[in-house]
């Protein structure tokens, strides 16, 4: 790691752990049934993630479970069952080094934390404390909508820093290549309009009503993995097809060396 790769992961580190030592109070307010019920969920969706096409970031599924969360119980809770989620998606499935586990967990806070102050500011409020709720008052669509803008352009945005420092492109080419290209903003598309669907199943019939978002989850990542496959496939041909084009124009050039 190049120093400033080390002092940008530090910052996102520093800033993620301040911010959870800020939110534990609400956090433990919930209740352990609560708790422990969200760190399942949030643990699932965080196995489910595939490579972008670079394969130096990562697009996580667990974007529909952390708009959800931060919805249902405000950002502050959200934060805390985000981290340890994929805390434990971590250690026990993916497994990444350590510092990029600890920036990755990092930004995601932060990009929660930034993403549920804006929801607050343009009057949004946590749709499970407060026993009011509607999806179709002006006054929660908007907040909302917002919201899922302000994650997805902190999330791609922190994660293409990393890359960009590390790769030595510029911020704008490096989120660029990484998060804008059509299929990528089309499966990010689909995980945050899952997100209703997760707060609508919860509140109406409980916990039992998010086993039924994992199945377009499942999906989702399937669609993603082949897009990436694909990417990868014609990658691979426009680069033999180079080649092949470079090493007949050497034998040309080699055979019109030996006629003249």
């Amino acid at each position: 790691m190049s120093p400033a790769l080390i002092a940008y992961v530090a910052v996102i580190v520093s800033g993620g752990a301040a911010l959870l030592a800020f939110s534990l109070p609400e956090f433990l307010h919930l209740g352990l049934l609560a708790i422990t019920a969200w760190i399942v969920v949030s643990l699932l969706a965080e196995s489910l993630w595939i490579p972008t096409v670079s394969g130096k970031a990562m697009e996580s599924m667990a974007s529909t479970v952390d708009i959800s969360l931060l919805i249902l119980l405000g950002f502050r809770p959200a934060v805390c069952v985000a981290a340890i989620g994929f805390t434990l998606a971590n250690v026990f499935i993916s497994r990444r080094v350590w510092y990029k586990a600890a920036f990755n967990a990092g930004q995601n806070v932060l990009s929660i934390g930034l993403a549920g102050v804006v929801y607050i500011a343009l009057g949004g409020h946590p749709l499970d404390l407060d026993g009011h709720w509607t999806l179709t008052a002006p006054s929660m669509m908007l907040p909302w909508a917002v919201t899922i803008l302000v994650y997805f352009l902190a999330n791609t945005l922190l994660v293409s820093g990393a890359v960009a420092i590390e790769s030595g492109r510029s911020l704008l080419r490096t989120w660029r290549e990484e998060y804008l290209q059509t299929h990528s903003l089309l499966g990010s598309a689909a995980l945050f309009f899952l997100s209703p669907l997760v707060v609508v199943s919860y509140l109406s019939i409980g916990y039992f009503g998010l086993i039924f978002f994992f199945v377009p989850l499942l999906l989702i990542k399937e669609a993603g993995a082949k897009n990436l496959a694909l990417e990868k496939a014609k990658d691979e041909i426009i680069s033999s097809e180079r080649l092949a084009a470079k090493g007949l124009h050497n034998t040309d050039s080699r055979q019109c060396f030996m006629n003249n």
